[in-house]
């Protein structure tokens, strides 16, 4: 039996993002595949827009072999999200897909974002019965559960799901950069391997450290591939992209 478990982190704590980071690189790290990120929820209602606005930021960085599925343009949500699970079987069956969403929570995990290794129960929440969704998923804890969830999404502010969105996109960011520079360095493994384990770590920081964060780069517009990807598989970019 494969037992999963749950990671919390702060949003209001710096730190946050590289733990994150550093937590997902490890759950990816038996995996080889490409990234599919599902980003599911709603851009009509504030504390439902979180996985479209990562979805949407995620898709202005143009991340190394990762993928988009959901953003503010072509959200994913209840209405669609089996349309897009058949997208995703069809035209991406090697990716590892990692399914985001907003959700309710305990009070003391309000404000926090969640990483797991089980797939995503998206809909749970507001009382609907959907497919699971990805392979590990991330969740953003919006408010404390309650028995009138549609009034109270309504209700999160936005400020507190721009620092998730961006906590979330930062350690997605870094978490790929760290990956793309373990496999940089294990190409060049026979050189470290003659130099010692302190050349290795060294060269190994400064890949991450030269991809420098910045959040301002999710105003870039450019479109990335994944819509066109879509066309090529499908004949058309439908209505989950």
């Amino acid at each position: 039996m494969i037992f999963s478990r749950t990671h919390y982190y702060k949003t209001d704590d710096s730190f946050s993002p590289l733990e994150f980071a550093c937590q997902l690189s490890s759950l990816l790290r038996q995996k080889k595949s490409p990234l599919l990120f599902l980003c599911i929820g709603s851009d009509r209602v504030t504390g439902d827009c979180l996985g479209p606005l990562i979805g949407y930021k995620l898709e202005a960085m143009h991340l190394p072999h990762c993928q988009i599925v959901g953003t503010l343009d072509h959200p994913v949500h209840a209405g669609n999200l089996e349309e897009a699970l058949a997208l995703i079987r069809s035209c991406y069956t090697s990716h590892t897909v990692i399914a985001v969403d907003a959700a309710f929570g305990a009070p003391r995990h309000v404000n926090c974002i969640s990483l797991s290794s089980s797939p995503l129960r998206p809909g749970l929440g507001v009382r609907k019965k959907l497919p699971l969704s990805g392979d590990l998923s991330v969740t953003g804890i919006v408010s404390a559960d309650t028995s009138v969830p549609y009034l109270t999404l309504q209700q999160v502010r936005l400020s507190r799901i721009m620092r998730m969105a961006d906590c979330i996109c930062e350690g997605v960011f870094r978490c790929v950069h760290l990956q793309e520079a373990s496999l940089h360095l294990a190409k060049h493994a026979v050189n470290y391997t003659q130099k010692g384990d302190d050349d290795y770590y060294e060269n190994l920081g400064e890949i991450v450290s030269s991809q420098p964060y910045d959040s301002g780069f999710c105003c870039d517009k450019r479109r990335s591939s994944t819509e066109q990807d879509a066309k090529d598989c499908s004949g058309t970019a439908g209505c989950v992209l």
